[in-house]
């Protein structure tokens, strides 16, 4: 059986939907689709030094800080974490803020009569800096900007951090603002998908730190999908090596008890290459998590909401055996192809 890349201590939504359970009710709940998180940043986060805040970065601030150890803020006597690196996900940072901040300066007076203090915003960075200064985050930190599966990337990224040394625990997150900038470039590259909002974060550590882990990642890994008639074949494949091997009747080999893709709908290439793997009867028997009929297109932080949603699914199938999996892919426009295996915690050997 595999050995564990790291643990799942601590996890976070800021969706309309607050607990992953809610996601796997058949269905969407209508309201979430295509409507923006009941957030305010100066209600959810306070007045202080959220002034120039934009929606995104205060969305991802929000998930960080509802994980345990992360909900003072600035003026508290929150102690420093040399020891904890974040890693950040998106697509293109507030692209509201950019567009925002390059429209004032074509509609000033001259082009530099602009607000210099909202600059920041228009980094992708910002929210993860945002977050290391409000928390006192002195370990690792970066941003991701993969799109859709940025989630998965930031995965690798924590978890290649922690086998190396560089932190004891990595906070992994993401998030998405619903914006009208968002929504413009979306039509622009041919988006079908009803747009949501939200972000997510995890709490991850070395297998064995955590007192009380919500989850194990078993196996990341990821590839490129030449054209978009190759996916099914890439995402086989990877779906392969990720449980270890060709033959599916292995003795040794998880059984996928839950399948959750990014695109769970009967003809997309995630959910023929599921079925594929496992048979068409073994297939029939699995959950299948679709997250985004719930969310609404929630980009960069689709894999973190599908990762919570998936464990929230093998708790409620009682799916706690070692062998008990879930099975998490997601892919890009641009062809990037990623796929994750999770399994509720077990005893530490």
């Amino acid at each position: 059986m595999h050995t564990p890349l790291a643990e799942i201590t601590a996890a976070s939504l800021v969706l309309n939907q607050q607990e992953p359970a809610d996601l796997l009710a058949p269905g969407g709940h209508g309201t979430a689709r295509g409507s923006g998180v009941d957030f305010d940043i100066r209600r959810d986060l306070g007045r202080k030094g959220t002034r120039t805040l934009d929606r995104a970065a205060g969305l991802a601030m929000h998930a960080v800080g509802r994980l345990p150890g992360m909900d003072a803020g600035p003026g508290d006597e929150t102690p420093d974490l040399p020891d904890v690196g974040i890693v950040l996900a998106t697509t293109m940072g507030s692209i509201q803020s950019t567009m925002d901040f390059t429209r004032d300066s074509f509609t000033g007076v001259r082009p530099f009569h602009v607000d210099p203090a909202r600059f920041p915003n228009t980094v992708m960075n910002f929210a993860a800096g945002q977050c290391a200064i409000r928390y006192r985050i002195q370990g690792p930190n970066a941003t991701v900007t993969t799109g859709h599966v940025g989630s998965f990337t930031a995965l690798a990224y924590a978890v290649r951090l922690l086998h190396s040394g560089h932190a004891r625990r990595m906070i992994v997150g993401a998030s998405e603002e619903l914006s009208t900038a968002r929504a413009r470039l979306e039509q622009v590259w041919g988006g079908s998908t009803t747009l949501g909002e939200g972000a997510a974060a995890v709490l991850v550590e070395p297998r064995g730190a955590g007192e009380e882990p919500v989850g194990e990642i078993l196996g990341l890994d990821s590839a490129l999908a030449i054209d978009p008639e190759s996916t099914e074949s890439v995402l086989h494949q990877l779906f392969e090596r990720v449980l270890g091997g060709s033959e599916p009747t292995a003795a040794n080999r998880p059984h996928v008890r839950v399948v959750a893709p990014g695109d769970a709908g009967p003809d997309s290439a995630e959910t023929r290459a599921a079925a594929r793997l496992l048979g068409a009867e073994e297939f029939r028997t699995v959950s299948v998590v679709d997250a985004a009929a719930h969310t609404g297109d929630v980009g960069s932080a689709s894999g973190l909401v599908q990762l919570q949603a998936a464990l929230a699914a093998l708790r409620a199938a009682g799916a706690d055996a070692p062998q008990d999996c879930a099975l998490i892919s997601g892919t890009d426009r641009e062809g990037a192809v990623h796929v994750a295996l999770v399994r509720l915690p077990q005893d530490a050997p």
